[in-house]
């Protein structure tokens, strides 16, 4: 059998909230491009219902900027233009896998401290 102990998450799970700003065309803001068609797909919108999503397309020259804030309350700020998506994914990665593991202590079937029948 083989265990899959650490599933590589996706990038919007656990997120509460995003708001992406750019302008199209501007150089190097290919993470906010492709972070707004994904917040936008209908399966993403059935994948995670509770997400809060948001965009703004500026007409003018202003610096791209991504804000998350994680279903934990921690709240990132990022200047779109001096990441990849690699790593934006790797700056949320810490705070996504500690709601992962809250999560999955709270579903757990054995949970500790419960009276047994």
């Amino acid at each position: 059998m083989k265990y899959n102990l650490f599933p590589r998450l996706d990038f919007l799970a656990y997120i509460k909230r995003v708001h992406v700003a750019y302008r199209p065309g501007q150089p190097n803001t290919d993470s906010c491009r492709w972070l707004v068609h994904r917040m936008t797909h209908p399966d993403t919108r059935k994948t995670y219902p509770k997400l809060e999503t948001s965009y703004e397309l500026l007409g003018y020259n202003a610096p791209a900027k991504i804000d998350i804030e994680m279903v934990t309350g921690k709240k990132f700020s990022f200047a779109a233009e001096r990441y990849t998506l690699r790593e934006l994914r790797l700056l949320i990665d810490e705070e996504q896998y500690k709601a992962h593991i809250d999560a999955m202590r709270a579903g757990a079937i054995d949970r500790k401290g419960e009276d047994e029948d």
